[in-house]
């Protein structure tokens, strides 16, 4: 009797501390569990709020870059040379000059009633020119200028030819300084051509 009472008080002991055992560990797992939802839950609090920053971030910019572009279109307005108008109007008034003159002009005097100018192509081939040119530029070889009034009684004639590369440079240069290249031209003229020596005037 004393056996059998002995085994069964092994046994409600085995099981009260399996059920012991068992709850202790259970608790602390559910625990470390709820602090990792609650570590989750923070870092994900964290990434919104880091997105919400970000999104702030990508606002300001865009209404630094409106503001920048407004205020370029303001200075524009105010001041053209600035903004490059000035020289696309140029480059506009010198395409449209090629297209409208109508008088051809030589070193030795003008011909007037020329024909249209048709604007010359950025590069062209090395030939004899017989048209009315605004400007000529040869990759392929020098071009020879042969003016139209060329046998007109209007005194000696000088052909002058312009080589380059850049069309739109050259043109601009023309622009700018015209009135020294012209002199330049002049003095060389005058200065090297024995037929123009002491009596050429630009």
């Amino acid at each position: 009797v004393a056996r059998v009472i002995a085994d069964l008080v092994a046994a409600e002991l085995t099981e009260w501390l399996g059920k012991v055992l068992k709850v202790s560990v259970e608790v602390p797992a559910q625990e470390a569990a709820a602090a990792l939802n609650a570590s989750a839950g923070a870092v994900m609090e964290t990434a919104a709020a880091t997105n919400t920053a970000a999104a702030s971030m990508m606002e300001v910019a865009a209404t630094t870059t409106t503001t920048a572009t407004a205020m370029m279109g303001t200075a524009a307005s105010t001041n053209i040379t600035a903004a490059g108008v000035m020289e696309v109007a140029s480059a506009n008034m010198l395409a449209a000059a090629a297209q409208m003159a109508t008088a051809a002009t030589s070193w030795g005097g003008l011909d007037l009633g020329g024909s249209l100018l048709r604007l010359l192509p950025g590069f062209q081939f090395g030939a004899i020119v017989t048209r009315p040119s605004l400007a000529l530029v040869g990759e392929a070889g020098p071009e020879e200028i042969r003016p139209i009034g060329a046998a007109a009684p209007a005194g000696d004639t000088f052909n002058v030819t312009i080589n380059a590369i850049d069309a739109q440079g050259v043109a601009s240069f023309c622009m700018r300084y015209g009135g020294e290249l012209a002199s330049g031209v002049a003095n060389a003229v005058r200065q090297n051509h024995p037929a123009t020596r002491g009596r050429f005037r630009p």
